[in-house]
C-alpha cells in the first residue's frame, strides 16, 4: 500500500443488536433486539430461510421456514445466545419461522427480553453503558442504562459509518469493500442496497462476501417476530426493583 493511501477501516466490531442498543439503551425493546439478532444470523448464514407454499382457503399461501445453516455463530453478543435458543427450538428440522418465534417468545421470560439483558450486560462490561440507579419519591428504586463517554463516542461512530456506508453502496467501485468493513451495520441500510450486493455476490462482479444479503432483509423476519408477540415487552430501562429486571 502506498504511504499516502488510506488504510481500509476495521470491520465494525459489534453485533447489530448491540449497535441498536447504543443508539438509545433506555428505550430499547426486546422485540427489536430479537429481530436484529435473527437477521444477523441469517445474514452470516448461521441460519437460513426457505420460502414455502402451503395450502390455504381458496389459494396457496407463502411463508418463511428456518433451518440450520452452514456457518457457526460468531462470538458477538447476543448471537451465540440466540443461536443456542434456535438450536433448542428447531434442532435439525426445517420449521415455519412464525412457529419458531412463538416458541421463543412464549415463555415467562421471553427470548427477546433475555437477549436485551445479556447484550446490555456485555456493553456494560465493555465500558460503553452504565446502570444509573435512582429512587422515585426517595422510596421506589429505579434503574436505567445510560451511555458512558466511550459509549457516546462509539454510538456516534456507528452513525457516521452508517452514513458513509450508504454513500459507498451507491458506488459500484466501492460497494464491496464498504460492505466487507461494515459488518452488522449492513442491517441498518435499505433492503434494496442489500439486494444489489446479493446480485454482485452471485455473478462475481462485485467481490461481495458470501453472505445472505437478500434473505437478511426479508420483511418476513420482522413480521414473524411481531406476530409472535414482539419478543418481549419492556424497555432497556428496567424500571422495577433495585436491579432493574
Amino acid at each position: 500500500m502506498p504511504p499516502s493511501a488510506t488504510p481500509p477501516p476495521e470491520v465494525w466490531p459489534l453485533s447489530a443488536a448491540a449497535t441498536y442498543l447504543l443508539r438509545d439503551p433506555a428505550a430499547a425493546q426486546g422485540g427489536e433486539v430479537l429481530k436484529l439478532a435473527l437477521r444477523e444470523l441469517v445474514l452470516r448464514r448461521v441460519w437460513r430461510l426457505e420460502r414455502r407454499e402451503r395450502a390455504g382457503v381458496m389459494r396457496f399461501r407463502s411463508g418463511l421456514a428456518i433451518a440450520r445453516g452452514a456457518q457457526r455463530a460468531p462470538a458477538e453478543t447476543p448471537l451465540p445466545q440466540l443461536d443456542a435458543a434456535l438450536n433448542a427450538a428447531v434442532g435439525s428440522e426445517t420449521l415455519a419461522l412464525k412457529r419458531v418465534v412463538k416458541r421463543l417468545v412464549g415463555h415467562e421470560s421471553s427470548t427477546g427480553r433475555k437477549l436485551l439483558e445479556v447484550t446490555l450486560g456485555d456493553l456494560e462490561r465493555r465500558g460503553l453503558v452504565r446502570v444509573e440507579r435512582t429512587r422515585v419519591l426517595r422510596l421506589i428504586p429505579r434503574s436505567r442504562p445510560v451511555l458512558t463517554p466511550d459509549g457516546e463516542l462509539t454510538s456516534r461512530e456507528s452513525r457516521a459509518r452508517e452514513t458513509a456506508l450508504r454513500e459507498a453502496l451507491t458506488d459500484p467501485l466501492r460497494a464491496a469493500a464498504a460492505a466487507a468493513a461494515a459488518g452488522a451495520l449492513l442491517l441498518f441500510v435499505e433492503p434494496d442496497a442489500l439486494s444489489e450486493l446479493e446480485e454482485d455476490r452471485r455473478d462475481g462482479s462485485g467481490g461481495a462476501r458470501d453472505w445472505a444479503y437478500r434473505d437478511a432483509s426479508d420483511p418476513g423476519i420482522d413480521s414473524a417476530v411481531d406476530a409472535g408477540g414482539g419478543g418481549g415487552d419492556g424497555d432497556g430501562g428496567g424500571d422495577g426493583g433495585g436491579g432493574g429486571d
